[in-house]
């Protein structure tokens, strides 16, 4: 259909249309066999259908057909259809009052119609009165909208009014938008867990994820200059469950200061280890440029220190927060094929060997002195990097480390939850172990189930507001988010907008 066809039939749907509104509520006589008002809005309807189904690549006329279509959903009183295409005119029009072009002046009237809000029909009348040669169709449309007699206290206008305000108010604040067809694998890693590219985007591009998100925020749990440092780590890994890309943001600025200002050594390691986990190390969400920030900074403050190292038994024990660095500063990255040979990366893994045969040769004997919590942590840092790798891509090995592991970490979960105060930080560990190795809750519901109900359970034993019934929390977040979703991929942001800081 070549252009002048199209706009010619655009006028003829427009004028009929214009024409159902004028007689809609006249009596009319079918007895000679022509069509009553419902059939001839349904003809109408699917001719505009039709049209909808061709792009000549000109926004007025596509403005013009999105009008035709909320007229005509209207007319048939589709409800559904009707609320979904206001949204969308809603995201169309981002917030303005007033029309600059014929295409808004035709949405802005047929708004009107779908919502008896009479701002939309002002907003038409201006335009027509600023632009006397606007188009025939246009002008009958307003005509139409005189005759409308509505009251500003209806429930449709407060409804609008009400998602007007929604759109603003999206307009302004950011929520990720997951790519279902950008999927990517930890193909370092034996797992072979699969990744969803995600971004950052305005909240008016998915207003009910925006809705969604909204409701979720509560505002104790925004993160604020005052919070020590692991409350930070603690709500900006909330902010990831929740899928809230400001304040997870805001959490990961906050703790970035805070390293920026800090002197001594221990302390830049504490808030770097938060920072890491912010940025997902840990988590189902995972800040790739964020991460990579993180690995810069222990490249230039920690490459060169010499970690602790000897007999196992001394290992963990001398300095577990620098195994924690380490292990997220080598995880393999979502969707790379080379891990990085350096001097750090090297001695990283042979210490991760070492405690995989201690673990394989001697049955896990050589483990019984370590906390249950240190003890699945050695496992996650396995786990995270990667059997295969571990192992120097020795196959026999890595299936007899992955089955020792999974072994052991089975015999950990039953201490832990027969005990009748489990330690926080055991719960925090073993959920991230759990994850891990039973990525699909759906399938391992009862387990989950299980493990949550004694995360609970030892939560209410503790002060709220504490720093261990926050850890307890943020698991609590997380796996409510993920029990809604039933995702078995994580997600991972490539590029986060550092203006979604707040």
């Amino acid at each position: 259909m070549n252009n002048s066809i199209y706009y010619h039939r655009l006028d003829d749907l427009e004028q009929s249309v214009i024409n159902v509104l004028r007689h809609r509520n006249r009596a009319v006589d079918v007895s000679d066999g022509g069509m009553s008002p419902a059939e001839t809005s349904f003809r109408l309807h699917e001719q505009i259908v039709a049209m909808g189904s061709i792009d000549i690549g000109d926004d007025t006329a596509n403005s013009r057909l999105m009008s035709l279509l909320l007229l005509s959903a209207c007319l048939q009183q589709d409800k559904a259809t009707v609320d979904t295409l206001t949204m969308e005119i809603l995201k169309e029009l981002q917030g303005k009052d007033q029309a600059s072009t014929n295409g808004e002046a035709y949405l802005f009237l047929s708004m009107f119609f779908a919502t008896h809000n009479p701002c939309f029909r002002t907003a038409g009348k201006r335009y027509i009165q600023q632009h006397p040669d606007a188009p025939s169709t246009l002008q009958q449309l307003f005509t139409q909208a005189k005759r409308v007699t509505v009251r500003g206290g209806a429930k449709k206008v407060r409804n609008i009014r009400l998602k007007q305000q929604l759109m603003d108010e999206a307009t302004e604040n950011d929520i990720f938008c997951v790519s279902p067809s950008d999927t990517m694998t930890a193909c370092l890693t034996d797992s072979q867990q699969e990744y969803r590219l995600c971004t950052i985007e305005k909240g008016i591009t998915d207003p009910l994820e925006y809705t969604r998100l909204k409701g979720t925020r509560r505002q104790e749990y925004r993160p604020r200059p005052t919070d020590d440092t692991q409350r930070l780590r603690c709500l900006g890994g909330m902010a990831a469950s929740r899928m809230d890309p400001s304040w997870l943001l805001a959490a990961y600025h906050l703790l970035k200061a805070r390293f920026a200002t800090a002197e001594d050594p221990a302390a830049q390691m504490t808030i770097l280890e938060s920072m890491y986990h912010v940025a997902g190390c840990e988590g189902q969400l995972l800040m790739q440029s964020l991460k990579q920030e993180c690995d810069s900074l222990f490249d230039r403050h920690f490459g060169r220190r010499a970690f602790p190292h000897g007999l196992f038994s001394d290992e963990l024990a001398t300095d577990p927060l620098s195994y924690r660095l380490q292990s997220c500063r080598y995880m393999p990255m979502p969707g790379s094929h080379l891990f990085q040979k350096t001097v750090g990366s090297t001695r990283w893994l042979s210490a991760l060997k070492n405690w995989a045969d201690r673990l394989e040769e001697q049955d896990g004997g050589s483990w019984h002195d370590l906390s249950i919590a240190d003890s699945f942590q050695l496992h996650l840092c396995i786990l995270r990097t990667g059997c295969l790798h571990v192992a120097k891509e020795n196959k026999r090995k890595a299936i007899a480390y992955r089955n020792r592991i999974n072994a052991t970490s089975f015999d950990l979960y039953l201490q832990l939850i027969s005990s009748k105060h489990p330690e926080p930080a055991a719960l925090v560990s073993c959920y991230h172990v759990l994850r891990e190795l039973k990525p699909d809750i759906a399938t391992n519901e009862s387990r989950y189930e299980e493990f949550m109900r004694i995360v609970a359970k030892r939560q209410s034993t503790l002060a709220p507001a504490s720093l261990e019934w926050l850890q307890l929390e943020e698991l609590l977040a997380d796996y409510k988010q993920l029990n809604t979703d039933r995702r078995t991929y994580k997600l991972v942001c490539k590029d986060p907008d550092v203006r979604a800081f707040r």
